[in-house]
């Protein structure tokens, strides 16, 4: 069985490929300014790029242990129990990407971060805090919308909300 630190390291790499290479793509978008459309793809590729950074020195700072009595990664020895929320959040952002003409942003990105918020939360016997994610949802779903839109001056869509905004 291959040990933790290990894994981690794999992920770290990839994750730093995964920004390495999203860095380039996003050099060849045009640039107008400080902040401009480009602005937001770059920030998030050298985060990734930082993030990957970060998580190889990590893993290469920690003991070796190998990752015996552990079972495939699964939690509660199930195997495959950790892709249940990976399945759940790939079919969230499929639907957000789907709701988010109709719907325009705000509501999409509300009724999304709602549902990830759920699916993230562990079942350890706590109780979901429905009231709570909701008023989060709408308040980060406004929050990024109003930011870019009139932070940014980039055009997110608004769907049935555009009749109420000036």
């Amino acid at each position: 069985m291959v040990e933790t630190r290990t894994k981690e390291a794999v992920v770290g790499v990839l994750m730093l490929a995964a920004g390495l290479g999203y860095l380039f793509i996003t050099s060849n978008l045009p640039r107008r300014g400080a902040v401009d459309a480009a602005f937001v793809p770059y920030v998030l590729a050298l985060a990734t790029v930082g993030l990957g950074a970060i998580q190889i020195l990590t893993s290469l700072r920690r003991p070796k242990k190998p990752a015996a009595g552990q079972s495939s990664g699964a939690k509660g020895g199930q195997p495959g129990g950790n892709l249940i929320p990976v399945a759940k959040t790939l079919v969230l952002v499929a639907a957000f990407t789907a709701a988010l003409r109709p719907l325009g942003f705000p509501i999409a990105a509300a009724l999304y971060l709602f549902l990830q918020f759920v699916v993230l939360t562990p079942r350890d016997g706590k109780k979901v805090r429905y009231p709570f994610y909701a008023v989060m949802a709408v308040a980060c779903a406004a929050v990024i919308f109003v930011t870019f839109r009139y932070g940014f001056d980039l055009m997110l869509p608004a769907g049935p909300l555009t009749t109420f905004l000036p």
